[in-house]
């Protein structure tokens, strides 16, 4: 079949309208909806934690309220927005209003993609295009704040766009979008510099005081947006903190680079990319090459931003895309407006489908899994007791209001306790034991792996009381209540 028939063929079938988009935006909701990627993520919990403290408490801490080894240190709990919307969404529906709220959260942002690109160029590059964006974004959907303001990023992304395609600052109320923003993740920063960049950009291509003028106006409502936040202008500035002092965050595991010794979705978005300009001629504009250039290099370096290549990159190769893969239906008007609103009424009915059967099948098993477990095989008596735990349990510690040594904040912690952990983590009997004396340590809750757990199969003081492939947990026999310690040679798990 020619391809001069194809292309028409299907603009004619999906095309530039809104049941496009509103398709696009089911399908891949329920690609979130039914693989429930969302809840596999350790700092989900302490999130949700805080959000219910805060709807108990009605004010926002400024001091840690949930750890043993820095409670009361001064805590600027920059994403409590997002954590009470989690704990809203567990409070209505558990685990389901968790997945949808995820989910949501990532259509909208694929919706904002899709009907921008589909404005632009050929349907074919536009499914394309939008498939390598979903993909990049799939290792990074977790049920966590920076995945309740993905939406807002793709819509400041391509507000940005468009400002810089009409050669003037967006309007000044667009501003206000940072408010939420710079209460719900640190990621406000990537659109304060996002802005800057536009503006230096159409400054210096323009040369016009008029147009200076206006940027800097949107620009110093942009500053004054970002410090309503509990913390003021302490709070804006914060997130710079990743940026100033990366040693600080030194072994986090969300912020080292990728797995390339698997392939990884930003590799695949690459290659696709430097195949297209190999062959297509792809011309980006020298500001918009040092911005994907600037994106990629983020994105292999730390694998947090791969979602921000995904959410971005559409929009920063959007002219090259456009000049190179022209929609065919480009300047057309839109056709048949009540057949549109008709099959909008249909993919709506179809997503009520969707949300049906996820309704009807629920997640057949808890998803926080040997964590659960784990927990029920520790008297009550014990779980009182000081624990020493690993980071990535650290917060379903404090979701069941259990004081843990070390979580995923990493910012509230000092670098050297947290060294230290991982130390008696790795089996160093001497980090180990200086921790387990200054804390009065009854019992530990690690994942099986780490080899702490071997050392105190050896220890005779020590004795197992629960263990499979998620978590396991090991009680100082003095700190056993007496039950437990008669019943001593029940076989475990």
């Amino acid at each position: 079949m020619p391809q001069g028939f194809v292309k028409p063929a299907l603009s004619r079938v999906l095309g530039n309208r809104p049941d496009f988009t509103a398709l696009v935006m089911l399908c891949v909701g329920a690609v979130v909806l039914f693989l429930p990627l969302s809840l596999r993520d350790a700092d989900t919990w302490w999130h949700m934690a805080a959000g219910q403290w805060m709807m108990a408490h009605h004010t926002v801490p400024m001091t840690d309220p949930f750890t043993r080894s820095v409670a009361g240190h001064p805590w600027l709990d920059h994403e409590w927005l997002a954590e009470v919307v989690l704990a809203a969404a567990y409070a209505l529906a558990g685990y389901l209003g968790l997945t949808l709220l995820t989910a949501a959260a990532v259509a909208l942002a694929m919706g904002c993609i899709v009907r921008r690109l589909s404005q632009c160029v050929a349907l074919p590059v536009c499914v394309l295009v939008c498939s390598l964006a979903f993909v990049c974004m799939i290792p990074q959907i977790l049920a966590r704040p920076h995945i309740l303001v993905l939406p807002i990023l793709t819509w400041w992304s391509s507000l940005l766009l468009r400002a810089m395609d009409d050669n003037t600052p967006p309007p000044l109320w667009t501003a206000l979008a940072l408010v939420p923003w710079c209460n719900m993740h640190g990621s406000f920063v990537l659109g304060g510099i996002m802005a800057l960049g536009c503006a230096v950009v159409q400054v210096a291509r323009q040369h016009t005081l008029a147009n200076a003028g206006r940027w800097a106006m949107f620009l110093l409502l942009c500053l004054v947006a970002v410090c309503i936040n509990p913390s003021g202008v302490h709070g804006a500035f914060f997130p710079l903190d990743h940026l100033l002092h990366p040693m600080r965050y030194q072994g986090v595991r969300e912020w080292l680079p990728p797995d390339f010794s698997r392939l990884q979705p930003i590799e695949v978005a690459l290659l696709v990319l430097l195949y297209a300009s190999l062959t297509r001629s792809i011309m980006l504009s020298r500001s918009a090459a040092l911005a994907v250039v600037c994106l990629g290099y983020e994105a292999i370096t730390h694998q947090r931003h791969e979602l921000v290549a995904g959410a971005v990159g559409p929009f920063l190769l959007l002219p090259a895309l456009r000049r190179s893969f022209p929609s065919v239906s480009q300047g057309g008007a839109v056709q048949g407006g009540r057949s549109v609103w008709l099959r909008v009424c249909g993919v709506l009915v179809l997503a009520l489908g969707v949300l049906g059967l996820r309704v009807r099948f629920p997640l057949p098993v808890s998803p926080v899994g040997g964590a659960e477990v784990a927990l029920q095989h520790v008297p009550p008596a014990l779980q009182a007791q000081p624990v020493f735990n690993d980071d990535t349990l650290g917060g379903y510690l404090i979701f069941r209001h259990i004081p843990p040594l070390l979580d995923g904040r990493a910012e509230l912690f000092p670098q050297a306790f947290r060294l230290s952990m991982f130390d008696a983590l790795l089996g160093h009997d001497a980090d180990f034991n200086t921790i387990a004396r200054q804390y009065a340590v009854c019992w530990t809750f690690a994942a099986p792996a780490w080899p702490l757990n071997a050392h105190l199969a050896q220890d005779p003081a020590w004795e197992r009381l629960y263990t499979d492939h998620f978590a396991t947990v090991y009680a100082r026999k003095a700190c056993l209540p007496a039950p437990t310690q008669q019943g001593a040679d029940t076989p475990t798990p």
